[in-house]
């Protein structure tokens, strides 16, 4: 194993080995079922192929680098960890251009609380309860909230007009554990507990229907 990453497994019989490569593509081999796997690391930025990485001294990822639209100019994709290992900072660059910067801040049990776009000069603040769940996101103009029951279902959410999904604001409604609805969203269930019907209502008032069988 070599800064955190499996090398080898077995059990019994069976092994199974790893490799990791300078491109972070993972060889798999399992000699017993002669087979093998070669599963690339997920591009970065939109399916933008990864041409190689780098690691901090903690094993976190500290560059990444992308091929940029129409070959032009590699992206690089530069991250800093704070001594907690949270992410403090990343940003993209394309040569002496800065396209993106971000910076992050969290509360002092480890959730985050801010995010900051070192560009534009926007923030976004995360208000949370004790265990974490959002209770309202805020910007300069955005605001969502969010409430929850003792047992810690979500009972509301509220989010602004033109954010997707308008139609699952409101209240949320349960029989038992399941959802039954969430503003505008309607679920039926079968006696296994699977969805059969989902229904939703626009905001124009057209309603459509999904059926599963």
């Amino acid at each position: 194993m070599t800064a955190g990453r499996l090398g080898s497994a077995g059990r019994g019989k069976s092994r199974l080995a790893a490799a990791l490569d300078a491109a972070c593509a993972v060889d798999l081999d399992r000699p017993q079922a002669a087979a093998a796997l070669r599963r690339e690391q997920p591009p970065a930025l939109g399916g933008l192929p990864v041409l190689g990485s780098a690691d901090g001294p903690r094993g976190r990822e500290a560059v990444r680098e992308a091929l940029g639209a129409a070959a032009r100019m590699p992206l690089v994709i530069g991250s800093t960890w704070d001594t907690a290992g949270r992410l403090a900072t990343r940003k993209v660059t394309a040569g002496d251009r800065t396209l993106r910067s971000h910076s992050y801040g969290y509360r002092a049990d480890g959730h985050l609380d801010r995010l900051t776009d070192e560009l534009g000069g926007a923030t976004v603040d995360f208000e949370m309860d004790p265990v974490g769940r959002p209770l309202r996101v805020t910007a300069a103009d955005w605001q969502e909230s969010y409430a929850y029951d003792l047992a810690g279902n979500q009972t509301a959410a509220d989010w602004p007009d033109r954010a997707h999904r308008a139609e699952g604001r409101g209240e949320r409604t349960y029989r038992g554990t399941r959802l039954i609805g969430a503003g505008g969203i309607r679920c039926e269930y079968d006696a296994a507990g699977r969805t059969v019907a989902r229904y939703r209502t626009t905001l124009s008032g057209r309603k459509e229907a999904w059926r599963y069988t």
